[in-house]
């Protein structure tokens, strides 16, 4: 049966005669609201509002769980409709699977759906059985501890310690984003894209780039340049989102290549930054299975790392 998809004006979609809204910035309220009692132990990265700012995602309140709807997308048409991530409520109680299959089967026309970017804690809670299909995305997630980052205390953060105190004595400042700096910010992505980018097989996040810092301000967002202070330029930006009040995610961190070392000097005046807003944790996204990424990450001595689930649901 065909998948057919119909997105008006007012951002209201019709999936197969059923009524959805496009999720969007003017909906972070309503998401947070569903997710004030989310922890590291039950997010993910590519589940979080600021990553459901690319590619067309629905939602809607169902006998009072969020459904969080993604919608795939091929030569322009609708192929399939995924629940991103298990429906809660504003308890935080999760939703069984046999009812998000009966949601899933009326939004693809009896096909077969997906239950998508699940944490391992949700994995380990959802009721029901439901074969695991396969992990969604490449290589573990990575959460820190804000408040132990910011001190950088004992011998497991000697190496870390030395490194962030010579960048902050050395040629680089940061600062604020402010709209007044969207253009250089631009061209730095841009120059980022030809060099530091190119040891990646694909750049996903141009679009979600052109989303957060286009409505940059509609939803609170931590975001700062790096600049060189010899030269008054960027070379850098790096971010967060807050989720709730416990937990935040991070989205963008891009430091020229040349810089090497002043990625860890940002996280942890990030890592400051929301420990000083009362926000322990940071969840700081995968490593993509590159040695690289992990090493970096690594560095941080993150007090949780962990794999996501997809489920594939019978038709």
């Amino acid at each position: 049966m065909t998948i057919t998809l119909i997105i008006r004006e007012n951002a209201r979609m019709h999936v197969n005669g059923i009524e959805l809204r496009r999720l969007w910035f003017d909906q972070f309220d309503l998401y947070s609201e569903y997710h004030r009692t989310s922890s590291y132990d039950d997010l993910t990265f590519y589940s979080s509002f600021p990553l459901l700012m690319r590619g067309i995602h629905g939602y809607r309140v169902i006998s009072g769980y969020l459904f969080l709807f993604r919608i795939l997308m091929k030569d322009s048409q609708p192929e399939r409709v995924d629940s991103v991530s298990v429906p809660r409520n504003l308890k935080g109680e999760l939703l069984d699977t046999d009812s998000i299959h009966s949601v899933l089967v009326r939004l693809n026309g009896n096909r077969s759906g997906r239950i998508v970017y699940v944490n391992e804690g949700v994995h380990s809670r959802i009721e029901g059985k439901v074969p695991c299909l396969r992990n969604r995305t490449p290589g573990r997630q990575y959460v820190y501890d804000n408040d132990a980052l910011s001190r950088l205390e004992g011998g497991d953060f000697k190496n870390l310690r030395k490194n962030v105190n010579k960048f902050a004595r050395g040629d680089l400042e940061i600062v604020p984003y402010e709209q007044s700096l969207r253009n250089a910010l631009d061209d730095l992505y841009v120059k980022w894209c030809r060099t530091g980018g190119t040891k990646y097989n694909v750049i996903w996040d141009t679009d979600l780039y052109k989303n957060l810092i286009g409505n940059f301000g509609t939803i609170r967002h931590l975001l700062f340049v790096v600049v060189n202070r010899a030269s008054s330029e960027p070379v850098g930006f790096f971010d967060a989102v807050p989720i709730n009040q416990s937990i935040s995610v991070g989205v963008f961190r891009k430091i020229l290549p040349q810089y090497n070392g002043a990625a860890e000097y940002c996280q942890v005046f990030l890592a400051r930054r929301l420990s000083e807003i009362g926000c322990k944790y940071l969840n700081d996204g995968d490593d993509a299975d590159r040695p690289g990424l992990r090493d970096l990450k690594s560095k941080f001595h993150p007090i949780h790392t962990f794999d996501t689930f997809a489920y594939k649901l019978a038709g």
